[in-house]
């Protein structure tokens, strides 16, 4: 009887020893405090946390490592606060039932699990959507636009493996951006009205006059602009790039029925337009660039 013992116990050994057994690969869960709702269940490796399309903002976030030799830190930038200080493994980040946005977030690996995986996070922001991929501390969302993160995914990766998607336009800084996007509207019975620039409103509100044309100009800003519109008895039109010294300048005698956005040079999205619409034309419009 003993025999056979100890050639279990030497079977065994040699079995663990050629063919040892795999270890768990690591993962990331985590869960938010999201407006109306209160926190919501973990989630894990990528998959969604918070909420999209029903403009709530998050308020609260947790993170967790599994089957990981290390530990995980993240910060958030609050509404009115700024970045808090790093918390780690479970704790809270954030304001929870405060009513207070998070902005931007950074989340980081320490440990071995540190030269085993890149931590990868993306960030829903109002009137954005879905941002780039960050990594490894560094921000993620915007800061200085009082814009809500609505939702978030969060996704370990092999070390220096390829990103889950676009890092492109991961975070947006306000303080960081120079330049100015100027503009001036041809309205109807008025002429060419004065400039405006970075979000201010060109045209007229309450009168129900229609938009005839637009000039648009980059100001500080290197690389192109281009506009298009929508000309009633006409259509579409090209669309028109111009350096950033020069104006833009689209629409005709022609009322103004639709424009497509405008869209700065380089790697920036085409950003959409808001306009309170009229039955005979466009009411003030308002335009800005958001730089990568």
């Amino acid at each position: 009887m003993k025999f056979f013992q100890r050639l279990f116990v030497v079977t065994l050994f040699v079995l663990l020893t050629i063919c040892p057994v795999a270890a768990k690969a690591a993962s990331v869960s985590y869960q938010g405090y999201v407006d109306g709702i209160g926190w919501q269940g973990e989630v894990t490796d990528g998959m969604t946390c918070g909420t999209t399309g029903q403009n709530k903002r998050l308020e609260s976030l947790k993170v967790n490592l599994t089957d990981a030799d290390g530990q995980v830190n993240y910060s958030t930038h609050v509404q009115d606060i700024g970045w808090t200080s790093p918390v780690s493994d479970g704790a809270t980040s954030g304001t929870a039932g405060s009513g207070k946005q998070i902005e931007a977030i950074k989340i980081n690996l320490a440990g071995n699990v540190a030269g085993e995986y890149d931590v990868y996070y993306r960030s829903h922001v109002s009137d954005i959507g879905w941002m780039g991929w960050a990594k490894n501390d560094e921000p993620s969302g915007t800061a200085g636009f009082n814009k809500k993160i609505e939702a978030l995914e969060i996704k370990l990766v092999t070390k220096n493996g390829a990103a889950p998607g676009t890092t492109d336009m991961a975070y947006l800084d306000k303080g960081s951006l120079g330049g100015h996007v100027v503009y001036k509207a041809h309205v109807q019975d008025i002429g060419w009205m004065d400039e405006v620039r970075d979000g201010a409103r060109a045209g007229t509100e309450g009168e129900c006059k229609q938009l005839e044309a637009l000039q648009v100009k980059l100001d500080g800003i290197g690389g192109t602009i281009s506009t298009r519109s929508h000309v009633e008895n006409v259509g579409w039109q090209d669309p028109f790039t111009t350096a950033p010294t020069a104006r833009t300048s689209v629409g005709s005698a022609g009322r103004v029925t639709a424009r497509a956005p405008v869209r700065p040079g380089g790697t920036n999205r085409w950003k959409p337009l808001r306009s309170v619409w009229c039955p005979k034309g466009i009411l003030p419009l308002a335009i800005r660039v958001i730089r990568s």
